[in-house]
């Protein structure tokens, strides 16, 4: 019997013991989280890659075992000690951190969907958004910078404002805020134009008289608060002129007077030469009467003459003469005149008796009322007997009739003689005298 051999085995590389293979699964399901350094959340692993390592945890056990099952002989199977009770819970045990990792999985991923849908999406940086191109932009921007330079500047600052209040004080001493005086030395010069040449007056000599009215009524107003510079302060309706205020110097009115009155000097030097004299003696007439209200006891009758001066003058102009029509006209101007300033006098009839200042209010007394309304009948009287001489027909008649019911209007007004109703019927005169000329006109545009 040959000698027995003993033949050398090669072991293959021995598997993981059970107790390797239980410390290898407490060590992998106790490591620590990482965590995220931009959300800030623990990177766990997927549900995915902690399934697939506990599968290949599993199979690498299983083989392992079956090759020591194989190698190990029936003896060895004998001899081999039982296994502990643990190895019982390794599956469980690699099963609870997967359940684990799956449910931070799904957190992390939930908290990384609501931030991307919450942040405002950016672009890649090679991606430019095309601006509209603006070419005016550098022209708008130098604009704009100019015109805070110009607004900064002292002229637009101190000058512009101090002038404008300084025009807005010329306006105020000139009455050219309050146009009724304007309208009531208007009226009559129309009537003289329009009935001294048979409805068709000269347009150079229109422009003329209407000018020369607008500058003279200004200059006489100039002058007037000169005059009346120690007294409007106390009147409570002049109280607040630019003289008596201080917003206009008495040398400044006395300017502004003397260049209105070259002015309408100049105007009046393109018309004939008796119309250049008639003029010059309404400008002394314009400028004396302030000064009359100081000891005339009835100057409003030099209002009147002054005022109504531009009638003949309009006749002169256009027809070289100072007919008897003209003188007619030129009374019942001053009879309307006499009127309606008597109205504005019993305004301020309490403050002139204070200040000892003359007015027909206070000399007519309780008989204002019906001396008022003669002056409106002569006036009434003087237009009609002008259009009985011109033969002037229907319209002028209508036109005269409306005024006559302006003047009963005033009556009413004037009959408790207070001072705001005065001053209503006073304004109202100015419908008294566009009733006459548009009679006026209506009648030469449809004879």
């Amino acid at each position: 019997m040959p000698p027995r051999v003993e033949a050398t085995k090669t072991q293959a590389p021995s598997s993981p013991t059970h107790h390797e293979r239980v410390k290898v699964a407490a060590t992998t399901a106790n490591v620590p989280p990482q965590h995220d350094n931009v959300r800030g959340t623990p990177n766990a692993p997927s549900p995915h890659e902690t399934a697939k390592g506990a599968a290949k945890a599993g199979a690498h056990s299983s083989s392992s075992s079956h090759a020591s099952a194989q190698d190990e002989t029936p003896a060895a199977k004998a001899a081999a000690p039982a296994q502990p009770e643990t190895t019982r819970t390794t599956g469980s045990t690699l099963a609870e951190p997967a359940k684990a990792a799956r449910a931070a999985g799904a957190a992390g991923e939930y908290v990384k969907t609501v931030k991307m849908a919450a942040a405002k999406p950016t672009l890649a940086p090679d991606i430019e958004i095309r601006q509209p191109s603006q070419p005016l932009a550098p022209v708008k921007e130098r604009l704009r910078w100019l015109g805070h330079k110009i607004a900064a500047t002292a002229f637009v600052t101190e000058i512009l404002p101090g002038a404008g209040a300084k025009l807005s004080a010329y306006g105020a001493l000139t009455r050219l805020n309050k146009p009724i005086g304007i309208w009531l030395l208007m009226w009559p010069v129309l009537w003289a134009l329009w009935i001294s040449s048979s409805g068709r007056p000269d347009p150079h000599v229109f422009i003329v008289f209407v000018l020369g009215t607008v500058l003279t009524r200004s200059a006489g107003c100039a002058i007037n608060d000169f005059a009346d510079r120690n007294f409007d302060g106390h009147v409570q309706r002049t109280k607040d002129r630019p003289l008596v205020t201080g917003a206009v110097d008495p040398m400044e009115a006395i300017a502004i007077c003397a260049a209105l009155g070259l002015i309408a000097l100049g105007l009046a030097l393109t018309l004939n030469e008796l119309a250049q004299w008639l003029t010059l003696a309404g400008g002394i007439l314009v400028v004396t009467y302030p000064f009359f209200k100081r000891f005339f006891p009835m100057p409003q009758a030099y209002l009147g003459i002054a005022f109504t001066w531009s009638v003949p003058m309009a006749f002169a102009a256009q027809t070289n003469q100072v007919s008897r029509i003209a003188i007619v006209m030129f009374l019942a101007g001053v009879a309307w005149t006499v009127a309606y300033d008597t109205m504005y006098a019993m305004v301020d009839r309490e403050d002139d008796k204070k200040l000892g200042i003359r007015s027909s209010a206070i000399l007519f007394g309780d008989a204002d009322r019906f001396i008022i309304g003669i002056m409106q009948l002569m006036t009434l009287l003087g237009l009609w007997l002008i259009g009985h001489e011109m033969e002037l027909g229907l319209w002028y008649g209508l036109g005269l009739a409306f005024a006559a019911m302006f003047a009963l209007y005033q009556q009413l007004l004037i009959r408790d003689r207070k001072p705001d109703k005065c001053f209503r019927a006073f304004l109202n005169n100015n419908y008294f005298g566009m009733s006459v000329f548009i009679g006026i006109l209506l009648e030469y545009t449809f004879r």
